[in-house]
């Protein structure tokens, strides 16, 4: 390594991906680079061919001073490129800054603390934060996150779309491409019949308004759907039979 431009060194260092566990061939090329320059090189067995390297020009017991670094680089792994003035790639600069998931957790917690409204007839407003993503590795800075939010609506998609741009206001990107729809009430039957915190087929109907009506029914209950205990009745089955033979008449004498 003695007289070794230290440009050159760093670029031949970078060619390895020594991401966290692969640093096995980094480890080896290091070992012998320093034996060879006229280091006493100790290698201990971290895991399979992970290891941690000590090296020393005399006796490890006669070391003053200790320069401490890590082999391993944040990944995803990105080889190294160079011009006149820069050299470029994972593991050249490892730097931290600012995390996009905590970022993302405090909007997440300004939308969790909203007074969502409500309404007389459709009950609570009530969302879903199904999905989280973001980040690539345990010890480095997430450069970008995204969560995806169901909205169940009971005042208008509008309404709820102005009171996210508020709460988001410049700290995140919405994406409304997955759609919405307003509230939707159904025509009155004989049946038990309540307000249900999830979204129908209904309003993609493009001519509602011509139907003579739309009714939504089923068996069980939907405080446990989709859970792991979900069940129906067998009696609430059996009477969801009869019910539908008593709507489908009810329609057809209509």
């Amino acid at each position: 390594m003695a007289g070794t431009d230290v440009t050159e060194f760093l670029v031949r260092c970078m060619e390895f991906d020594s991401s966290t566990g692969k640093e096995g061939k980094y480890a080896t090329f290091l070992a012998e680079t320093l034996r060879e320059d006229g280091w006493n090189v100790l290698e201990q067995t971290v895991e399979g061919d992970r290891r941690n390297l000590l090296a020393t020009r005399g006796s490890p017991r006669d070391v003053k001073v200790l320069m401490n670094t890590h082999l391993d680089q944040v990944p995803p792994y990105i080889p190294p490129t160079r011009d006149e003035k820069n050299v470029y790639g994972r593991a050249c600069n490892e730097t931290k800054g600012t995390s996009a998931i905590h970022k993302l957790l405090e909007v997440l917690d300004d939308i969790r603390g909203h007074g969502w409204p409500k309404s007389e007839v459709h009950g609570d407003t009530t969302f879903n934060i199904g999905l989280i993503q973001g980040g690539h590795a345990l010890n480095a800075w997430a450069e970008k996150a995204q969560a995806s939010i169901f909205f169940r609506v009971t005042t208008s998609v509008k309404d709820i779309k102005e009171r996210l741009e508020k709460i988001v206001a410049s700290r995140a990107e919405l994406d409304y491409s997955l759609g919405g729809n307003d509230p939707v009430t159904f025509i009155k039957f004989q049946a038990k019949r309540i307000a249900c915190s999830f979204n129908t087929d209904a309003p993609y109907y493009k001519k509602m308004d011509k139907l003579k009506g739309a009714f939504m029914y089923g068996a069980g209950s939907i405080t446990t759907a989709f859970s792991a205990g979900e069940f129906v009745a067998i009696a609430d089955l059996k009477e969801a039979v009869e019910m539908h033979y008593r709507l489908l008449e009810s329609l057809l004498k209509a």
